[in-house]
């Protein structure tokens, strides 16, 4: 089992026993602790390259609704990604992929530019 699910599952856990014991701020942290270690801005950041490649086939192959969308879809990866890392308070730890996630939108956005064109 990937290190990130066990992780996770373990402040879930938490955020289930602080919340039981009528703790909401604890439960709060442990269930959005989790919730980084679920959506980790590196996976957000693989999905939305993914959703990009398939977009720039898509536009390729003339489809351009379709190519429109994914780039959409993988904006929306990118700058979930960027918000979870600028959130963080190890941020500086992940300067690399918030400095990958930050070019891979703007190539989203200017590739998204010239399908909608």
């Amino acid at each position: 089992m990937d290190e990130r699910v066990k992780v996770g599952r373990m402040h879930v856990g938490q955020g289930e026993a602080a919340l039981r014991d009528g703790d909401v701020e604890v439960a709060r942290r442990a269930f959005i602790a989790g919730l980084h270690c679920f959506r980790g801005p590196e996976l957000l950041l693989g999905e939305a390259q993914s959703l990009r490649g398939l977009a720039q086939i898509a536009w390729s192959q003339g489809e351009t609704h379709a190519a429109a969308e994914q780039m959409a879809e993988a904006a929306r990866g990118y700058r979930r990604a960027i918000e979870i890392l600028e959130g963080r308070e190890e941020a500086p730890r992940h300067a690399e992929v918030l400095l990958e996630a930050s070019e891979g939108l703007a190539r989203t956005e200017s590739l998204r530019a010239q399908i909608l064109v």
